[in-house]
């Protein structure tokens, strides 16, 4: 995959979305409808009020914990982390059910959130390489968030590998 020059920071916005419940379970084979949209009311910006110095993209949410979690892909920083890292490639937060577009979640000294997916000794390796002078990266991007019957939740992500 090819990145095209520097990534655009998006604001991330939410919408309440109303749906007619629908049958979803059934016996083998049988179709699944489709709920109907009844409304949709914008809700603003998801963002956290304590943490103003970066923006994020590629989100996903799901309950865990009694709260919701989102995760984000990219989460680029406009101001130096207290490690020095000027983005992420993935973070994660928090958000009551109640007021889900304030979130929350750990910050460091420089209000800035750590990484969600950690990454393998090998990827680590990778991406401080001085032969690929930063340009050449991996990236673990979350896709969708699912809840588990358990209480757990499963986070899909996917590893790219970005080329300058």
């Amino acid at each position: 995959m090819r990145a095209l020059g520097w990534l655009m920071v998006c604001l991330l916005g939410c919408a309440k979305v109303e749906v007619t419940p629908t049958d979803a379970g059934g016996d083998a084979g049988s179709e699944l409808v489709v709920p109907k949209v009844v409304s949709v009311t914008d809700l603003g910006l998801i963002e956290n009020p304590n943490g103003k110095n970066f923006g994020r993209d590629g989100t996903s949410s799901c309950a865990l914990g009694g709260k919701l979690f989102y995760t984000f892909g990219d989460t680029l920083f406009f101001k130096k982390a207290t490690d020095g890292a000027s983005y992420r490639t993935n973070t994660g937060a928090y958000a009551a059910f109640d007021a889900a577009t304030t979130l929350s979640e750990p910050l460091d000294d420089a209000g800035l959130p750590s990484q969600l997916i950690g990454f393998l000794p090998d990827e680590v390796a990778y991406n401080v390489d001085a032969g690929n002078s930063g340009g050449n990266r991996i990236a673990l991007w979350p896709g969708r968030c699912v809840t588990r019957a358990d209480g757990t939740a499963l986070v899909f992500f996917d590893k790219l590998k970005i080329q300058s």
